[in-house]
């Protein structure tokens, strides 16, 4: 097994990552929609590919995994110094970090065959386009087990099983879109497919993010200045509608009258940090735990992306981990400020919508962008590029 992992390239087993991520994920929202509870083979498919890609390490890049020992000493100092430290659900909370900084770690160096590449391309667009139909055939014909929320909240997401996760998706989707087909991408059905699927999840996230994509799209297309100020005119108030209209529904109406619109926006996620995550840090913190955090329940995260780290790592940690991420990930030629603009409102979109370090599949689409840029250049030359 080890002999084979090592032969495999880094394209080829995020390839494989990517069918088998989806199809787990799917088989587990319609297990939990049809029997009523989740079952383990999600977890023991990203268990499997986390050892795949520590193994890989190991061969390949073994000073990479010493970083991840660091990470992990940071965890650790922080949790000698709670009541109970080290309890299973802290330690699962942890690992959804580690597994995110491991899958970064193992595209540091993402060289790869044409052959490979759009093999990856494909497989990405297909499912791209397969989840985009089945968010749509279940609006049209309003299939609960499609849906995005339990309740009378409006959005679709398929076969993702969290609203996260096709936000995320969907996200990383329109970035991957925008990096390898530019201008081109108007005239590409996949592209249109998705920016419809996306209107239809219901999350705040993926409609801010569409928005200022668009945007930034806009201001980097169009060459005419008067032009570009009209179109940017109009596309913010379409956003400025479509945010009142999205707000007047019986679901946010209620809660801005209950606890305002900033519990609105943050989906109570303000509530929680007030009311469960201060307290916690007040009673169980000392002062080593500010550097290195500590955490023994996951549920008093506010789901806010860095307060969440700070939780977990502390000022230290936090600083460490975002530093690891942005050498190990951001060390390729963006070509332009459309690209940079794309990943600004990304990470922008984190801090209200939280887990995006700490989501299992988020790394997988992250790297495969990087993947394409990186190779950009070869994919366009293949042969068997369209």
């Amino acid at each position: 097994m080890l002999k084979k992992i090592n032969t495999l390239s880094i394209t080829q087993l995020l390839t494989i990552f990517l069918i088998v991520f989806y199809g787990a994920e799917a088989f587990n929202k319609i297990a939990v929609y049809f029997l009523g509870h989740e079952i383990l083979f999600q977890k023991a498919v990203k268990l499997l590919a986390w050892l795949c890609v520590i193994i890989w390490l190991l061969f390949n890049q073994p000073r990479q995994l010493l970083k991840l020992v660091i990470i992990l000493g940071c965890f650790a100092v922080g949790q000698l110094f709670l009541e109970k430290p080290f309890i299973p659900s802290a330690i699962i909370s942890f690992s959804k970090y580690l597994f995110f900084l491991s899958l970064v770690f193992f595209t540091y160096k993402s060289e790869a065959t044409p052959k490979d590449v759009f093999r990856l391309k494909k497989v990405f667009e297909t499912l791209i386009i397969i989840s985009s139909l089945l968010i749509i055939i279940g609006f049209i014909f309003r299939l609960d087990f499609l849906s995005t929320y339990t309740g009378t909240r409006f959005g679709y997401n398929g076969l993702f099983m969290a609203s996260a996760n096709s936000t995320y998706f969907y996200l990383l989707a329109y970035i991957y879109y925008i990096a390898v087909y530019r201008k081109k991408l108007f005239t590409n059905f996949g592209w249109w497919l998705a920016v419809v699927a996306g209107c239809l999840i219901g999350t705040k996230s993926v409609y801010l993010g569409l928005l200022l994509f668009v945007v930034g799209m806009v201001m980097s297309f169009i060459k005419n200045k008067k032009i570009k100020i009209g179109i940017t005119a109009v596309i913010f108030l379409i956003g400025i509608a479509g945010t009142i209209a999205f707000f007047s529904t019986d679901v946010f109406a209620h809660i801005i009258k209950k606890d305002g619109i900033i519990s609105a926006i943050l989906s109570y996620r303000d509530i929680l940090l007030v009311e469960k995550t201060v307290p916690y840090i007040e009673s169980n913190w000392h002062r080593l735990n500010y550097f290195f955090g500590g955490i023994s329940n996951p549920s008093l995260r506010p789901q806010l992306e860095y307060i969440d780290m700070l939780l977990c790592f502390g000022i230290v940690g936090s600083f460490l981990f975002l530093y690891y991420f942005y050498k190990a990930y951001f060390n390729f030629e963006m070509h332009g400020k459309l690209l940079f603009g794309c990943f600004l409102v990304l990470f922008a979109v984190t801090c209200i919508a939280g887990n995006f370090f700490y989501n299992g599949s988020v790394p997988l689409y992250l790297v495969i962008i990087k993947l394409f840029v990186v190779n950009k250049n070869k994919l366009l030359k293949s042969p068997e590029y369209p």
